[in-house]
């Protein structure tokens, strides 16, 4: 299997800053559930191979919900961007925006969350207009968040590369 030289120095670093998050200890005062809607902005960098210096946006707003199926916690709609990206088809936009609709788990600090997600237009890396949007809030404090992040149209049309992101943020 051929290794992508691009995604080596981010995934070590990824891994060591996720089991440092992992060692810290609660914080005061944090409800294991959400408890009340919130808001949070993201931005960071896309690991795409071939696409160094990929800017990546994203906003989201949170709801609690009571009566989820599977014992979810909340609904989530995010709007976001990648901008930046080398590898767009020729006449293409460079930007690409999506909107997604999300069902999640809150865990004490960690918030997971997958859903749907449309996109402006497709690109090499996101091959149809559908895409899964799954995403793992970390709260670092109060108010910061890392977030670690995959759109891909999980397979149903090739090529199925995907978006993968990382960011930090803040929620409020």
């Amino acid at each position: 299997m051929k290794r992508n030289r691009a995604l080596l120095p981010t995934a070590p670093i990824a891994g060591a800053l996720l089991a440092a998050l992992l060692a810290l200890p609660p914080l005061p005062g944090q409800a294991a559930e959400l408890s009340e809607p919130e808001t949070s902005i993201q931005l960071g960098i896309s690991d795409v191979p071939k696409t160094p210096n990929t800017q990546f946006a994203l906003l989201t707003h949170r709801r609690p919900q009571a009566r989820l199926p599977l014992g979810l916690d909340f609904v989530a709609a995010s709007l976001g961007s990648i901008a930046g990206r080398s590898d767009s088809e020729p006449g293409s936009r460079e930007r690409v925006n999506f909107v997604s609709l999300q069902l999640g788990y809150q865990l004490g600090r960690f918030s997971l969350a997958s859903g749907l997600a449309a996109v402006s237009h497709t690109t090499v890396s996101l091959s149809s207009g559908y895409q899964f949007h799954s995403h793992l809030g970390i709260r670092l404090r109060r108010a910061a968040e890392l977030g670690l992040g995959h759109l891909s149209n999980a397979g149903l049309r090739s090529p199925n590369r995907g978006e993968s992101y990382i960011a930090i943020g803040f929620r409020f």
